[in-house]
């Protein structure tokens, strides 16, 4: 007759009773407090600040001369108000990701899900006065042609005309990936 493996079976039923422990607190107390607008697709990870609505957006940017020039965008339809979301497109890949920004690059769902394509900043925009009601601060359209190469980065708004005062509830990104935020 053998003895019991005593030390084998209790360090056995002592790594069970941590794995139990570890996967509770992993499930059920561990902080769930996450960045839920930073998110991860295949190529790309993305950066989404909450949505702003707002009448009218104007910005100061460079005119083809380089000179400064106060710029505004406004909807197409009078009744309708602009809601953009400042993005930040990450590629964490060894390869570079060739993307189109453009009007099938994202869309914007409200919470009665109906949908929203971005608005060409570029087709849009026109010179303005200086009005600080509607100004934001360090707007770039997010709009074109992209390449990033490993670990670049590029930040932008895309801008949506939307109803005046719906609540923006998901975002979805389908130029080189497929990544839903949901506000």
């Amino acid at each position: 007759k053998e003895n019991f493996p005593w030390p084998i079976f209790t360090i056995a039923v002592i790594s069970l009773l941590f794995a139990a422990l570890f996967v509770s607190y992993r499930v059920y107390w561990m902080d769930t407090d996450g960045d839920n607008l930073y998110l991860a697709g295949r190529s790309l990870w993305i950066r989404s600040e909450e949505p702003v609505e707002q009448k009218y957006i104007t910005y100061v940017g460079n005119d083809l001369n380089g000179n400064e020039q106060h710029w505004a965008v406004s909807p197409q339809q009078e009744k309708n108000n602009l809601m953009f979301v400042k993005l930040t497109l990450i590629n964490y890949g060894a390869g570079t990701v060739k993307i189109v920004i453009d009007e099938k690059a994202s869309t914007l769902y409200d919470d009665k899900s109906v949908q929203y394509k971005p608005l060409n900043p570029i087709e849009n925009v026109y010179t303005s006065e200086k009005n600080d009601a509607y100004n934001v601060k360090d707007f770039i359209p997010l709009w074109g042609p992209v390449q990033l190469d490993p670990q670049e980065q590029i930040t932008g708004m895309m801008i949506f005309e939307v109803p005046p005062s719906i609540k923006a509830e998901q975002l979805k990104w389908d130029a080189g990936d497929l990544i839903m935020f949901t506000y």
